[in-house]
């Protein structure tokens, strides 16, 4: 085919057209990325959200002697909170490199940082999603209840908050890091203390009232407690938590990272 072919194909297609080859072109070349063309990529991303379930049950069966209450197993407890902190964490994470590391491809006009974001927004999902199925399959299998949901439309709607808040920091840090660099080491430092002061790991509410009020000002604690909510009939939530809150935190979070992104998109990809 001609040069001149070429480019009476590429002009016949429309730009969502465009828009959705490229993101699709970013998610498998992100894919070949994660997994390394090998199969031990793929056994590793399963496994080790399961040996990090087994290590927080170690934990907490270590501290307090059990591993039920309430009529639910803490493993599943565990399961539901943790699946939407953990898409947030690898959104937030994978998403605040993106730019740099797509860099390189931004020398085509068709290619612009939104579309790494948004490429490895769907992947990271999608990834997180499976590792989730194939998890409470496997609990399942092993006698650990419920598999689905009580709630899986309010499930689906705690998640996807977990998505867009993600989603906003990552995109604010991705521009943060382009200004300054060492901020980097930031995000590695704060995950751990967030998962816990989030409720990921243990349950909190056996800390004093007044500690409860001032955790419940993290807007991932509400979100966690109504996963739980969503995925267990006879969980308590801790007084107070709701969804309104994170809500109010999410909106603002997208707006801010959408003002950021629009200041320094040129930044971006000429840095």
């Amino acid at each position: 085919m001609s040069l001149s072919a070429v480019d009476q194909v590429l002009k016949r297609r429309s730009p969502w057209q465009i828009q959705r080859a490229v993101v699709f072109a970013l998610m498998m070349r992100e894919l070949k990325t994660r997994f390394g063309g090998h199969w031990t990529g793929v056994f590793w991303m399963f496994a080790e959200p399961i040996a990090e379930l087994l290590m927080f049950l170690w934990m907490n069966t270590a501290i307090r002697g059990r591993i039920s209450r309430d009529g639910y197993d803490f493993i599943v407890f565990l399961l539901a909170g943790a699946t939407g902190f953990r898409m947030f964490r690898a959104l937030w994470n994978r998403l605040s490199h993106a730019a740099s590391a797509n860099r390189g491809l931004f020398g085509f006009k068709q290619v612009k940082p939104m579309d790494a974001f948004v490429a490895r927004t769907a992947l990271y999902v999608v990834l997180e999603i499976a590792i989730f199925l194939m998890t409470a399959l496997l609990l399942a299998r092993m006698g650990y209840g419920p598999m689905v949901p009580h709630d899986i439309l309010a499930f689906m709607g705690v998640l996807s908050q977990f998505v867009l808040f993600g989603l906003a920091l990552g995109i604010i840090f991705a521009v943060l890091l382009d200004v300054a660099p060492r901020l980097d080491a930031v995000t590695s430092v704060l995950t751990m203390p967030i998962m816990i002061l989030s409720g990921v790991i243990f349950r909190l509410d056996q800390l004093p009232p007044e500690v409860i009020q001032l955790l419940l000002y993290n807007p991932l604690l509400h979100l966690v407690e109504m996963s739980r909510v969503a995925y267990l009939p006879s969980y308590r939530p801790l007084q107070g938590a709701n969804i309104l809150y994170p809500s109010m935190w999410t909106i603002c979070a997208v707006t801010l990272a959408l003002m950021l992104y629009r200041w320094r998109h040129r930044q971006l990809i000429a840095s």
